[in-house]
């Protein structure tokens, strides 16, 4: 299934990505990570291994150009990209994050309504923690 979700930020695209992509500090800025483990890392790749509230989930963070950046993440309910763009909008940046999520085993079924969850979910646990990071980084 496909999802979008945006919001938009107080900031320019490059800090707004740039906090996104610092997966160091991944920790303090999103509520469900809880350590990350960088285990490959070059000019457009980043391997990490995320101590997550499910537990340990690979994720891999590709930089496609200055104002987009694909994570691959695999978890025991769900294999997803999210496509991450930073755009410049008055104002800032509005960050949009287009998920394609392929449900696993039986939860296939329910792909026809878990979009409005998946939606929901996205806004809260990726857009508002890197808008509230990222804006805070302005002021």
């Amino acid at each position: 299934m496909r999802v979008s979700s945006s919001v938009v930020i107080g900031a320019a695209p490059e800090l707004v990505a740039a906090v996104y992509c610092n997966v160091d500090r991944w920790p303090e800025i999103f509520p469900t990570i809880h350590g990350v483990r960088v285990t490959s890392r070059d000019d457009r790749v980043v391997e990490v291994d995320v101590d997550h509230d499910e537990g340990l989930v690979p994720n891999t963070l590709t930089r496609v150009g200055p104002h987009r950046v694909i994570l691959s993440e695999s978890k025991r309910l769900y294999d997803a990209d999210f496509d991450n763009r930073f755009d410049a909008v008055d104002g800032g940046t509005r960050f949009t994050v287009i998920g394609d999520i392929r449900l696993k085993g039986a939860l296939r079924i329910l792909a026809p309504i878990a979009r409005y969850r998946a939606r929901r979910l996205m806004f809260r646990y990726q857009l508002v923690p890197v808008k509230d990071a990222a804006e805070s980084r302005t002021g």
